[in-house]
């Protein structure tokens, strides 16, 4: 991002081309990003950008993550309370170093969110996996990552091999009692030296081509991402816009629900996941939490053009559509907007 552009003196302002390293260049402000080698972890980084937003100067009590299967939430206040307990109870009742790898394999809850903050912030490399995964497919996935502690529940830690450090039920009554924590220690992540070149993540592909693949990222990896988003997000319309609230259609383990949902806890938006996708199940929820913005698939752009069941809910609240993963067809998108005049589809 601003670093690569850094070593070239030659770039053409039309263009971006470098004439000395072959390459081009965004011809977009450059983002800036911390120093390099400053210890910082993806949770930190997130809460500086946070507290620099409106959400923690009305007290903290904006609604952070909403899962709508059940109708529970936690506010940004909850979160951060409770991932902070998360991280001091494993640190002072576990032996994990910096760069241990921990395996979650959890259907979608409100306890996935949090093991992500509190594990990164403790330089805990973090590698989510698919719950519905065969036994073979987790024993591959284990191999590639070599986990020394996992997190599951009740119905998914069948299928886990015995590790160093065992495994961690999220429905077990020791594992919600971390979450609240009297005597925590303020200082437990702090001193804990994260540096931006350590890995963060790693993340699985989706064995389009071969068998599943790990993909490491750092913690600088996905700063940048956050960095770049922040610096260049669409300004709210209106005169007296709404709180941002999206909704998630792909699953928290998934590389863009991970990263999704870290973009939203930086700019303090509302982000609203199912436990399971259903199309009615999506309208119901943007009718019910406002929702202004989705991550879509092209076959789901072409889904709510083509469906009569939009014309049962109330979805005026969209504002934007994000559509990624492969193009999107000129006459779908111009369908789309002869139907949804009002909703921005971006590409």
């Amino acid at each position: 991002m601003a670093e690569s552009a850094n070593h070239c003196q030659s770039v053409d302002p039309a263009t971006g081309f470098c004439s000395q390293t072959r390459t081009f260049h965004s011809l977009r402000p450059e983002v800036p990003l911390p120093p390099p080698y400053q210890p910082l972890s993806l949770p930190q980084y997130t809460l500086s950008l946070l507290r620099s937003s409106t959400v923690t100067t009305g007290g903290g009590d904006t609604t952070f993550i909403i899962n709508a299967t059940k109708g529970d939430s936690l506010s940004y206040s909850e979160f951060i309370a409770q991932f902070h307990s998360l991280a001091h109870c494993l640190r002072k009742n576990y032996f994990l170093s910096g760069n241990d790898v921990a395996l979650i394999l959890s259907p979608p809850s409100l306890h996935v969110p949090l093991l992500y903050f509190a594990l990164m912030s403790l330089g805990i490399v973090i590698t989510p996996a698919n719950p519905l995964s065969s036994d073979s497919e987790i024993a591959h996935q284990v191999q590639l990552s070599k986990p020394v502690i996992a997190f599951a529940t009740s119905t998914t830690s069948s299928k886990l091999p015995s590790l160093k450090h065992g495994t961690i039920l999220l429905d077990s009554p020791e594992f919600i009692s971390f979450l609240s924590e009297p005597n925590v220690d303020p200082d437990v992540i702090n001193r804990v030296q994260v540096s931006q070149h350590d890995t963060a993540a790693v993340l699985y592909s989706s064995g389009t081509t071969g068998r599943v693949k790990g993909v490491m990222l750092s913690h600088r990896n996905l700063i940048a991402l956050i960095a770049g988003f922040y610096h260049i997000r669409h300004p709210q319309k209106g005169p007296d816009p709404p709180h941002p609230v999206s909704f998630f259609t792909v699953p928290l383990f998934h590389v863009f629900g991970f990263f999704m949902l870290a973009r939203a806890f930086s700019m303090g938006e509302t982000a609203v996941f199912t436990e399971r996708f259903e199309f009615e199940g999506m309208l119901r929820a943007i009718e019910k939490y406002k929702v202004t913005y989705m991550p879509v698939s092209p076959p789901l752009v072409l889904a709510l053009t083509k469906s009569d069941l939009t014309n049962k809910y109330d979805i005026s609240s969209l504002l934007m559509l994000g559509s990624s993963g492969a193009l999107l067809g000129k006459e779908v998108a111009e369908r789309f907007k002869e139907k949804f005049p009002t909703v921005e589809l971006v590409q």
